[in-house]
């Protein structure tokens, strides 16, 4: 059955929930080493800053069940590298809610929404659950929601439920383990 999530938690990208305080624009490389830093960079990309050029290192194992995790790149696309460097990300509820106009409305849906002209590679999200309405087409993945525009999703793994209610009608669903949709872009083991 599908696992609800940290009911009445809010969100990893609510106030007080994330850091960017590891973030300074001059620097090209960047290393996350707690949950909040994780949620800061959903904070920073779905705010428009793409990260083209950058690379961010996951140091460790991270546990996000304490809130509904906000895709990387919900809103902007994701455009670095990131190395997970072969550690877990577990507990990953998503909960989206297209139907509503609130915080919970995502087009593009996984650990990373849409990613383009970007690297994700070395990451295990496990034991996680998605759990998507909408009135419309969406792309839903473990690793991300959309994988375009050259980029490349290698040696990453998703467990977990993903469930999907959408509205009959002319719109398109793209639903997948690591990606939900791949156009002109790269999976691999």
């Amino acid at each position: 059955s599908l696992v609800s999530g940290p009911i009445d938690n809010g969100y990893w990208t609510d106030a007080g929930n994330f850091s960017t305080s590891w973030y300074d624009a001059t620097k090209s490389k960047f290393t996350i080493l707690t949950a909040k830093e994780l949620a800061g960079l959903a904070e920073l990309v779905n705010n428009g800053t793409n990260f083209a050029g950058k690379t961010i290192e996951l140091d460790r194992d991270i546990d996000l069940s304490d809130h509904y995790w906000v895709p990387i790149g919900s809103s902007n696309a994701f455009k670095g590298s990131f190395n997970g460097q072969n550690h877990i990300v577990s507990s990953m509820y998503i909960k989206c809610d297209n139907f509503s106009y609130d915080s919970s409305r995502f087009d593009y849906v996984g650990f990373f929404g849409i990613v383009t002209t970007a690297t994700i590679k070395n990451l295990t999200i496990s034991a996680s659950s998605i759990d998507v309405k909408s009135p419309y087409g969406v792309n839903i993945g473990g690793i991300a929601g959309k994988n375009t525009e050259g980029s490349t999703i290698s040696d990453c793994k998703f467990s977990g439920n993903i469930v999907a209610n959408i509205a009959i009608g002319s719109y398109s669903i793209y639903t997948g383990g690591i990606s939900g949709e791949c156009d002109s872009a790269n999976i691999s083991k």
